[in-house]
């Protein structure tokens, strides 16, 4: 991602804030994932609430509590669903690291 780097300040800020919104977007789209991959709900899409955070929209806490009890592991899969979008996105896109001297 750094190899490409765009050069100016607005530019820089453009580019790195574009790939922060891009990381919560796809985070909060592999939770959507594992709800879709179960079968849960038709409308669910990754946006923001009113504080800010990124969430997965169209999910009732009922659904939830639901998943937990009948599935276990989709439940818990569903916690780490975005770890495995933000892992898969970092290895598509490493980071390189150069040291300047």
């Amino acid at each position: 991602m750094w190899d490409h780097k765009p050069e100016g300040t607005v530019p820089r800020l453009i580019f790195v804030f574009g790939h922060l919104f891009g990381m919560v977007y796809t985070h909060e789209a592999g939770h959507q994932n594992v709800l879709l991959s179960e079968g849960i709900g038709s409308y669910i899409t990754p946006t923001w609430n009113t504080s800010g955070l990124a969430i997965v929209g169209g999910v009732m806490d009922n659904t939830l509590i639901n998943l937990r009890d009948r599935n276990l592991p989709a439940y818990i899969r569903l916690h780490t669903g975005g770890l495995e979008a933000d892992y898969g996105i970092i290895r598509l896109y490493p980071i390189k690291c150069v040291s300047r001297k």
